[in-house]
C-alpha cells in the first residue's frame, strides 16, 4: 500500500507556546469582563474582542484582515503620555481576579516613577508596575459609593 510510519513528538513547540499565550490572553480577558462566576456567559464576547483588537506588530485586526474594509480604531498612547494608568497588584490572588486596578490619574511623571492618585492619596509608583488605560475620550470614571451611599 506504500503507507510508512514517522514516529514525531506529540505535539508542536511553537503551536503549544501559541495556543497557551492565546489561551492567556482570552483569561485576561474573560476577568477584565466578569464580575461573577458566570464566566462563559462573557466568553463569545471576549473572543469577538480578541479578533477585532488589532496586532501588535500589524496595527490591524485579525477582522480587518479577513474582512478587508479598514475599521476605524482608537490610537494607542505608551505610558509617558497616558493620563490614566492601570497598577499591576502582584499579591497573589484566587483565579480570575483582576491583576490591574484602576484606571488611575496620573499626576507627575519622572523617568522612574509616576506620582498617581491613588483611592484620594498620592503615592509614587515604579513604572515597572504600570501600563496605560485606554478609554474613549467620553468616557467618565466609575464613582463607588460607600454603603452611607457617599463616594470613596
Amino acid at each position: 500500500m506504500g503507507i510508512t510510519v514517522h514516529q514525531t513528538t506529540a505535539y508542536n513547540l511553537a503551536a503549544n507556546k501559541m495556543v497557551k499565550c492565546f489561551h492567556c490572553t482570552l483569561k485576561a480577558a474573560l476577568i477584565s469582563s466578569c464580575k461573577d462566576s458566570n464566566w462563559f456567559t462573557q466568553l463569545s464576547w471576549g473572543l469577538l474582542g480578541l479578533r477585532t483588537t488589532p496586532k501588535d506588530a500589524m496595527d490591524v485586526s485579525v477582522a480587518e484582515m479577513t474582512y478587508k474594509p479598514p475599521a476605524e480604531h482608537h490610537k494607542l498612547t505608551d505610558l509617558h503620555s497616558a493620563t490614566r494608568v492601570l497598577l499591576y497588584n502582584d499579591t497573589s490572588k484566587p483565579p480570575l481576579i483582576l491583576p490591574y486596578t484602576g484606571p488611575l490619574f496620573v499626576i507627575q511623571r519622572n523617568p522612574k516613577a509616576f506620582l498617581l492618585n491613588i483611592h484620594g492619596k498620592n503615592d509614587c509608583v515604579s513604572i515597572d508596575r504600570l501600563k496605560p488605560a485606554y478609554h474613549r475620550p467620553d468616557d467618565q470614571p466609575e464613582v463607588r459609593l460607600c454603603r452611607s451611599r457617599r463616594p470613596i
